[in-house]
């Protein structure tokens, strides 16, 4: 398991800046040094290590003001690319802006890094400027979602969200909700309260109820990233309706005198 630090020694802030030049400027020539800005004091700086010790991602977050960070100098090693390392950093790094209360995010990606943060709820706003002659980037925003944890695709896990409410209101009595949506996990969480027993253990139904929506939940997620859509129902549901059925033919044949 990849985990997203913060450089500590000077170790770790050289191959920091080694990886982020060799990855956003080397390519074009760039100089050492031009990695770097003036404002690496004031800004938060993440970074992950193989096992190895070698470091193979970073990034970084900065505020322009108190109500909007911006990301900036995201790199992966090219061998380590698909492993969801950027996801990671990402991640953390918004965690960083929504606990310090920022309302959006701002950043400035590369052509073949757009697709990537409109998975992650950035909205393409403008073409930017053009960097090294032949680089585009483009501007991109994040708003504050409702719940920090909603990374991939907010607007889904939203629908979701509403859909148990709508359609299960006890889920909502019971505090069950979508905890966080990434690219390596869907997780749901219900209020302790409201579903603990006189034995001091969650009620078996809860349990039951917490699991079954996580398993919708991610089945739903799964069906909109292959761009499919479909209708979620239980084998329980399905009983019931079969039930359901049960009765009501009875009762039409009690009805007709059969």
């Amino acid at each position: 398991m990849f985990q997203v630090t913060t450089p500590q020694s000077s170790d770790d802030w050289q191959a920091y800046y080694q990886l982020r030049w060799q990855v956003l400027r080397a390519p074009w020539d760039q100089p050492r040094g031009s990695e770097q800005d003036d404002l690496e004091q004031e800004s938060e700086h993440r970074f992950i290590k193989n096992k190895e010790g070698e470091v193979i991602a970073v990034a970084r977050l900065h505020f322009n003001n108190s109500q909007q960070a911006q990301v900036r100098y995201m790199a992966v090693a090219e061998e380590h690319r698909g492993q969801h390392l950027g996801s990671r950093l990402l991640h953390e790094l918004e965690k960083i802006a929504w606990t310090q209360n920022a309302d959006e995010l701002v950043l400035f990606a590369r052509e073949r890094a757009l697709e990537f943060y409109k998975r992650h709820g950035y909205e393409l706003k403008e073409k930017a400027h053009l960097a090294y002659g032949d680089v585009q980037h483009w501007r991109m925003v994040k708003q504050r979602p409702s719940e920090p944890g909603w990374f991939r695709h907010p607007d889904w896990t939203q629908v979701l969200q509403n859909t148990w409410r709508e359609s299960i209101p006890i889920s909502d009595k019971m505090g069950i909700k979508v905890e966080s949506y990434t690219d390596w996990q869907f997780s749901v969480v219900a209020d302790l309260d409201a579903n603990i027993n006189v034995h001091n253990t969650m009620f078996a139904g809860s349990v039951y109820s917490m699991a079954t929506l996580a398993g919708w939940g991610a089945t739903y997620l799964a069906l909109r990233e292959a761009g499919k859509e479909g209708d979620i129902c239980s084998r329980q549901r399905q009983h019931q309706v079969h039930e359901a059925n049960q009765i009501g033919a009875q009762s039409a044949c009690r009805s007709a005198g059969l």
